[in-house]
């Protein structure tokens, strides 16, 4: 059966049946051939980058390889690790994981120190912010027994060290650890070691201080990448190059690095790689108010994180979620406040939900959220610069100068960088600036406050930034009311009009609420009542048709209903639509509620 068998393994499409042969012959067949025959098939599958089903197989080797005593200590642990690969590769993280703390548990029964580092490098390349203690345990076991002379695993498991260090609240050992990665890996000048030091350099450097340094090292590993031929470096390169970028507010050479990177991720048909365009895509799209495809791109990653048991995908979705919906006024998906959510490492689940309840005028629930922020020296340099952000938008909405005070002495240094995280561009800030301009204002410095605002308006307007563009608009013409010089008042006016008209376009209601409370304010009527047509709109909203029905009944645009849409919930003071038919079906349009005024 055996020459059989082989005979038919000769052409490559009939490994897996032959595989799956001997693993049917299982327990009463020979154990040695069936994971042989199993890893081959899973070599073709691998090399046709058919990652699922490399997976499956070698998931199946491993476990055959285990039914008796054929197969030695060595061979499973390599066996497991290989299978860990794959696994990453196929997006299953939690899969992945739990292979190689099998691999390393075998390579500790036996005492194998270079096995034991090995495993420990498996998943070189991957970290996750959500999961660090026990692969950095793993690493410094792996380091305290390794013999001095396996230099290259040494430079190697100091560089997975490092991430795991900077994880873990910015481990104050991690910059020195980093740099000896780096000079080891430098001295020995292999591509793999050069790559791991990088990624581990990288990721010590993802503060806002750090940002020319990054630029740099995307730079270096996309040319070891395209000169090695090694698409996966080409592709981290590009990545960290797209986060420096964005956090340079170069928002047009940002998006032109994602064309090849998605060339590259398709190249490599991995779930992960194709999961950080992703991610890149919705960053810009709600960098620039395209909140419909956001949402949708969202999703999608958010969908497909959850599929890989992948929980740093998963918060990273949650929190551009949040974020979205707090500049469009959106409800939360059901469920997301629910429970922990395991966010300790951006900024707490206080940080983003705080800020939505805000913009939807929630103020007590925010303020019970912002007591519980954390300290900026607690906050990991990678997302400094969005706790930041949220922290001066809290502490200038609930009137805490000292939170002010506080963030203007972390932002000052990084006046010309704009908001995102360094190690992943999640969801986009605009130029800092405006939020030293928020929190100037809210220690009445008003005249740095108007500098700061004016200048943060135009950089936005040049980097496309359109929704941060119109928050700037707001926040100066809010300034210029309070400041009362000759002719801030008219224009406040004329700002606070702007802003209202592209909030309303792109459909963030708690900004167009805010731009018309500022506008009744500042021409001193009691401003935000109802038009002829907004009712008709409101009542068809309570009748449950959608934008596109409401169009077709009243001849009018989608994107026009879209925007009285946007008008009604912020006259009313209300976020959803749900929430306006409640409102307008409890009121029955008494003109004492809603009051009418020509068109």
């Amino acid at each position: 059966m055996a020459a059989y068998l082989a005979a038919r393994a000769d052409a490559p499409e009939r490994a897996a049946q032959v595989a799956h042969h001997w693993l049917a012959s299982l327990p009463v067949g020979e154990v040695r051939e069936a994971v042989g025959w199993t890893e081959r098939a899973a070599e073709r599958a691998t090399a046709l980058m058919a990652w699922e089903e490399a997976s499956t197989l070698l998931q199946r080797a491993a476990a055959a390889a285990t039914s008796g005593d054929e197969i030695g200590p060595a061979a499973r642990r390599r066996l497991l690790q290989t299978q860990a690969v794959a696994q990453l590769r196929a997006y299953d993280v939690a899969g992945a994981f739990e292979a190689v703390r099998a691999a390393a548990e075998i390579a500790r029964g036996v005492h194998d120190a270079v096995g034991l580092a090995e495993a420990a490098l498996t998943l070189e390349g991957f970290s996750d912010p959500t999961r660090y203690d026990e692969p950095r345990a793993l690493c410094e076991q792996a380091l305290a027994a390794l013999p001095a002379v396996e230099e290259r695993l040494r430079a190697r498991l100091l560089a997975r060290l490092a991430v795991h260090l900077q994880l873990a609240e910015a481990h104050p050992d991690a910059e020195d650890v980093s740099a000896r990665a780096l000079r080891a890996a430098e001295d020995l000048g292999e591509p793999e070691v050069l790559t791991a030091a990088l990624h581990a350099r990288q990721l010590l450097r993802s503060g806002p201080d750090g940002v020319a340094e990054r630029w740099t090292l995307g730079g270096r590993l996309l040319a070891l990448g395209t000169d090695h031929g090694r698409d996966q470096d080409a592709l981290w390169g590009r990545l960290w190059r797209f986060d420096a970028l964005v956090q340079y507010g170069r928002m047009d050479e940002a998006a032109a690095e994602i064309g090849p990177m998605a060339v590259l991720a398709e190249r490599l048909r991995l779930p992960l790689a194709r999961w950080h365009v992703l991610r890149a895509r919705a960053a810009v799209a709600t960098g620039q108010g395209r909140f419909v495809e956001a949402a949708e791109l969202i999703e999608q990653i958010g969908a497909r994180a959850r599929a890989a048991r992948h929980p740093g995908g998963v918060v990273g979705a949650e929190v551009m979620t949040i974020l979205l919906c707090a500049q469009t006024g959106a409800d939360l998906p059901s469920g997301l406040l629910d429970g922990a959510r395991g966010w300790q490492l951006t900024a707490g689940p206080s940080g983003p939900i705080a800020v939505w309840q805000l913009a939807i005028g929630n103020l007590a629930a925010a303020r019970r959220l912002y007591a519980a922020f954390p300290s900026v020296e607690l906050t990991p340099d990678f997302v400094r610069l969005p706790m930041l952000q949220g922290k001066a938008e809290l502490a200038a909405a609930l009137g805490d100068r000292d939170g002010a005070a506080d963030v203007q002495r972390h932002l000052a240094a990084y006046a010309d960088h704009f908001v995102c995280g360094g190690a992943g561009a999640l969801v986009l800030g605009g130029s800092v600036r405006t939020w030293l301009g928020i929190t100037a204002a809210t220690l009445d410095r008003l005249d740095d406050a108007v500098r700061q605002l004016r200048t943060a308006v135009a950089a936005n307007d040049r980097a496309g930034l359109a929704p941060l563009s119109a928050r700037s608009r707001l926040e100066l013409a809010r300034v210029l009311a309070r400041r009362r010089r000759v002719g801030d008042a008219t224009e406040a006016s004329v700002l606070a009009a702007v802003a209202s008209a592209e909030a309303a376009r792109m459909g963030m209601a708690p900004l167009l609420r805010w731009s018309l409370e500022l506008a009744a304010t500042l021409d001193g009527s009691r401003g935000g009542p109802l038009t002829r047509r907004e009712r008709e709109i409101a009542d068809l909203v309570a009748k449950g048709l959608t934008n596109r029905q409401i169009a077709a009944v009243t001849h009018i645009s989608e994107r026009t209903v879209e925007t009285h849409v946007a008008h009604c919930l912020a006259k009313l003071g209300v976020h959803s639509r749900a929430r306006l038919a409640s409102r307008v079906t409890a009121d029955t349009y008494q003109k004492s509620v809603l009051p009418l005024t020509r068109e």
